[in-house]
């Protein structure tokens, strides 16, 4: 019998009696099958594989580890799970308990020493000295007309406005989507701040401000000259695996493309008109859009088994919601060297 929720809430409760934020690193291989709180069962049914209804099976399985989860981060506790499974053990729910914590699972599917061992020491010295944050709560603001909608990212949300974190790293990101409700005008400078209050390893109360003005224009040339890449790609990215919670892969699909196709058939019909109908014209900034579009919707987090296992996608789908920007793009494209220069 495997018991997982009473042994984390032990943890919290021991660092909650002595007063003390951190993180609990947790190696666990199997489904906590025991009758217990959190208790799970192998829920993997083939015929819902591949189908629209799938999107059940990437969903938390217990409420059991939402609540924990809360608790967690209003003691601000994070999470660290190094999962080394041999076979099925409802990656949807933990992985989710652990991100909305702050923190994360570390999958290593059919765990095997020789061939696992050192990725799972190297991921847990990176883990342990990596530059962490607890207790924090984020917020950000914007300037008259506009407005947070959307938040994308591994936290919890208690209300509207403020993102709770038992902890946070130095390798996460969280997306922010604005709406404008008014109109902006050029000669205005549109405002943004985000502000992070967290409690740093020697338990000091720090706050972290940043604050951005940027310049408004009508002229699609500017717009476009200013877009960043990266940036755009992380962003979709987030909602697009955001949106595999709700929507079938074909909707996904479709939608993504559309917002692509837009996005530049608009430069061709506002900034290079004058070009041959048959030529491809793509903005400089966004020349490599398309390919990271094709590598997102083609990656392992949006496919079905059996090209993955349900656990790899339900951890690559959480992995991909909280990765930063430039480990995102190495992911969806990874770098080549060639080996047969190498000395």
């Amino acid at each position: 019998q495997v018991l997982l929720e009473p042994v984390v809430r032990a943890g919290m409760e021991a660092l909650k009696a002595a007063g003390r934020n951190g993180r609990l690193f947790v190696f666990h291989s199997s489904l906590p099958t025991a009758q217990a709180p959190g208790q799970l069962r192998n829920r993997v049914d083939s015929k819902l594989l591949g189908t629209d209804k799938e999107k059940t099976l990437l969903a938390p399985a217990s409420s059991a580890y939402q609540k924990l989860a809360e608790e967690c981060v209003k003691c601000g506790v994070g999470v660290e799970l190094f999962l080394t499974p041999t076979t099925y053990m409802d990656v949807a729910t933990l992985a989710d308990f652990a991100s909305t914590t702050g923190g994360e699972a570390h999958f290593y599917n059919h765990f095997i020493v020789n061939r696992d061992g050192d990725r799972l020491i190297a991921d847990l010295k990176h883990s342990v000295s990596r530059f962490t944050a607890f207790d924090a709560v984020m917020r950000v603001r914007s300037s008259t007309g506009l407005r947070p909608t959307a938040f994308y990212g591994a936290f919890l949300m208690s209300n509207t406005t403020d993102i709770e974190l038992g902890c946070v790293d130095e390798d996460k990101a969280i997306a922010v989507e604005l709406k404008h409700d008014d109109k902006l005008k050029e000669e205005d400078l549109p405002f943004f701040q985000s502000a992070l209050l967290y409690t740093d390893v020697y338990g000091h109360r720090m706050l972290r401000v940043h604050n951005l003005a940027l310049n408004c224009t009508s002229k699609y040339p500017d717009l476009y000259r200013g877009c960043d890449l990266d940036t755009i790609v992380n962003f979709f990215s987030k909602s697009v695996i955001k949106a595999s919670l709700s929507m079938p892969y074909k909707n996904i699909r479709e939608n993504f493309s559309k917002q692509c196709a837009i996005i530049l058939s608009c430069y061709r019909k506002h900034c290079s008109s004058q070009s041959p109908i048959g030529q491809l014209i793509l903005p400089d900034s966004l020349k490599l859009l398309p390919m990271y579009a094709n590598c997102l919707l083609k990656s392992d987090a949006l496919l079905s088994p059996p090209v993955v296992t349900l656990d790899e996608k339900c951890w690559l789908m959480s992995h991909l919601l909280s990765l930063s920007t430039l480990p995102l793009i190495r992911f969806l494209y990874p770098r080549m060297l060639p080996l047969h220069e190498l000395e």
